[in-house]
């Protein structure tokens, strides 16, 4: 009797340390990272229960796991290929992560900068005091600053967020020194615009008082000075033509021609349009050309 039932206890109790022990192996297993594997229900109900709870177990690691690696790749690319500059940073101020955009903005490599205080990372106490001011107030903050030493104009922007249990920092940079430097020259043209059209309509009232004053009543007079209001309105149509040229060729529309001129003789026809406003101050006009000048193109 007591050796049937030294039998029997061994039987069960290798039906249940076998399944037991598979457990343990395979929990072993999804341990090291390998979320494939599968437990074998055993032949008892508590036990197969077991397993497959197991399993579903198993099953919902690797769905979220599954899940956070697509989000981490999406996060990746996105960051990969942003124009804007992005650097993380934790609650002490210490870069986490920068994006490809940002080591070029910043002239440091992902390996240089993480690890590093923000302040060493950026060399800049402008962005630093910026990315210090949204952590300390808990809000966003923004500014434009002029970095490195070529003063390249960078829009920051700074503010704190939280997540997986900690507090981080965010730094977003774009550079816009290019479009700062087109909306300086585009205020510089429209000034220069505005100084040429000022011109040629400067020469026309003087020529119209002229004529007003009398000299409309000499008929040499009066056609030598219709003419010049017949060119100063050519110059007029030529400037709006040129508007039109520069228009095209922004849009990539337009080929440019290069041709040969005679120096003297653009240099004559800004003499004779400044003339009638020269002699209506009562000054005198007084022209050297040499006649060495080359031509130009």
């Amino acid at each position: 009797a007591a050796a049937l039932a030294i039998a029997v206890a061994v039987i069960v109790a290798r039906r249940i340390t076998g399944p037991l022990e598979d457990l343990r192996h395979q929990a072993g297993t999804i341990a090291t990272g390998q979320l494939d594997v599968v437990v074998r229900p055993a032949g008892t109900r508590e036990l197969g229960d077991l397993a497959h709870a197991f399993n579903a177990m198993t099953a919902d690691l690797r769905r979220l796991v599954t899940e956070q690696e697509r989000s981490r790749t999406r996060l990746e690319a996105t960051l990969a290929n942003l124009n804007d500059g992005v650097i993380i940073t934790d609650e002490a101020g210490t870069v986490v992560r920068l994006n490809a955009a940002a080591s070029r903005m910043l002239e440091a490599t992902s390996e240089e900068a993480v690890g590093q205080p923000f302040v060493v990372a950026s060399r800049d106490h402008d962005l630093a005091g910026l990315l210090s001011a949204a952590m300390a107030t808990d809000g966003p903050r923004t500014a434009t600053v002029a970095y490195g030493r070529d003063r390249r104009v960078l829009e920051a922007s700074a503010q704190p967020f939280s997540g997986g249990g900690e507090r981080l920092g965010l730094m977003v940079l774009r550079d816009v020194t290019e479009l700062r430097h087109l909306e300086n020259v585009r205020r510089e043209f429209v000034a220069n615009v505005s100084h040429e059209l000022r011109t040629p309509l400067a020469s026309i009232r003087a020529i119209a008082e002229t004529l007003e004053a009398g000299a409309a009543d000499d008929p040499t007079v009066a056609a030598d000075f219709l003419k010049r209001i017949i060119g100063e309105v050519d110059h007029l149509v030529e400037l709006v033509n040129e508007l039109l040229d520069l228009a095209r060729l922004e849009s990539g529309r337009a080929v440019i021609t290069v041709e040969t001129c005679d120096p003297v003789d653009v240099l004559m026809r800004a003499v004779e349009r400044l003339r009638p406003q020269v002699e209506r101050a009562g000054l005198v006009l007084r022209v050297e050309v040499s006649s060495n000048l080359p031509q130009v193109c």
